[in-house]
């Protein structure tokens, strides 16, 4: 749920995903918006300001080497996310131990903290 002044907002529905691809990551921002990867390598969020729209922030297909390589999605920050360049692989390896990549985003333009306290998550 997401609250917006005195009311709360469900969302539901199907997941967003590139067609012919599948869910590969799902999490939050530390602001708590919701964020969705799939393995076309789109990544998108669930914006309250886009009237609860899953909207595309990221394509990371764009400006790789080799069409086979893919990322781990880790962890996401309001502005990057952390992941594992796979180079011809879907999983990371286990050794040796994989390096962690900064991939930057566009949502701190739009994150709720950036509008102003209007914005929180449900129950908080």
């Amino acid at each position: 749920s997401v609250r917006h002044q005195e009311t709360s907002t469900n969302h539901c529905g199907p997941l967003p995903t590139t067609p012919s691809s599948t869910l590969s990551w799902i999490g939050f921002t530390e602001g708590a918006l919701p964020l969705v990867y799939d393995s076309e390598g789109v990544l998108r969020a669930l914006l309250p300001q886009a009237n609860l729209m899953w909207i595309p922030l990221a394509d990371l297909r764009v400006g790789k080497r080799n069409l086979s390589d893919t990322y781990w999605v880790v962890s996401a920050s309001d502005d990057a996310l952390k992941c594992v360049l796979c180079k011809g692989v879907t999983y990371p390896g286990l050794s040796p131990r994989p390096v962690l990549s900064i991939v930057p985003h566009t949502l701190r333009s739009v994150t709720p903290a950036a509008r102003g306290p209007i914005w929180s998550r449900a129950g908080s």
